[in-house]
């Protein structure tokens, strides 16, 4: 796993083996994140998410609240 000095993932988020979390991104509490996924920069998810495995969220995406 990798997450960049400037994201904040916030306690709570489980985030999976391998996943990298770039630039400015914030994952918020109850968030979670699949093995192999990419977040790119400024990326936000809201709490409660649920994204699988090996999934690519570009530049600047919003998941809201209720997606799985």
């Amino acid at each position: 796993m990798f997450i960049h000095p400037s994201a904040l993932v916030e306690e709570g988020a489980v985030i999976g083996e391998g996943t990298k979390i770039w630039h400015l991104c914030q994952v918020r509490p109850g968030t979670r994140i699949g093995t192999e996924c990419i977040l790119g920069r400024g990326v936000y998810i809201d709490a409660g998410v649920q994204i699988g495995n090996r999934v690519k969220i570009q530049n600047y995406v919003s998941v809201y609240h209720g997606v799985t």
